[in-house]
């Protein structure tokens, strides 16, 4: 059975203090967010190559969990096999586990703060790599919830010089 994610009702009911006053009954809400996330969608802007960064926006579309937290993403030589695992440590380090024979052009990270799941637009990250390049990426939430890599890259052959 697949993991819910959403609104939680809490009821609480017989609460005391330690005198044995009735305590009062705690009011909120509470979200449980389990799923994992889908892929994040990244979107060029325009005049996307320059030089030293790429101007782009990602999109995180977790509808019921948290859509706030960071996308990692990873660059390659277009037609290469795709990433084969991430790992991401307690200090917001990804290591990118690649196929035999596939090298990591360029990795980093772009943080979605909106709680609507999106990244500012535009976003402008550090980017030296050169060639035509697919990109890849996964969201990590803030709950902790990764998304998983994707069989084709979420941007495609995009151009870098």
């Amino acid at each position: 059975m697949p993991a819910t994610q959403g609104p939680l009702a809490v009821t609480f009911s017989g609460g005391a203090d330690a005198a044995g006053n009735p305590a009062p009954v705690p009011t909120g809400s509470i979200s449980v967010d389990v799923n994992t996330p889908p892929a994040p969608t990244f979107t060029l802007g325009g005049g996307y190559n320059l030089g030293t960064q790429i101007k782009w926006s990602a999109n995180e579309t977790n509808a019921g969990g948290d859509q706030t937290g960071k996308v990692y993403f990873v660059a390659i030589d277009t037609g290469e096999a795709a990433p084969i695992s991430i790992s991401i440590d307690q200090d917001g380090i990804a290591t990118w586990t690649m196929a035999n024979g596939v090298e990591n052009k360029q990795s980093g990270r772009i943080s979605i703060t909106n709680t609507n799941g999106n990244s500012a637009n535009p976003t402008f990250s550090p980017f030296t790599a050169k060639g035509t390049l697919d990109i890849y990426g996964v969201f990590v939430s803030n709950t902790g919830n990764q998304s998983n890599i994707t069989a084709s890259p979420q941007l495609a052959a995009v151009v870098m010089n």
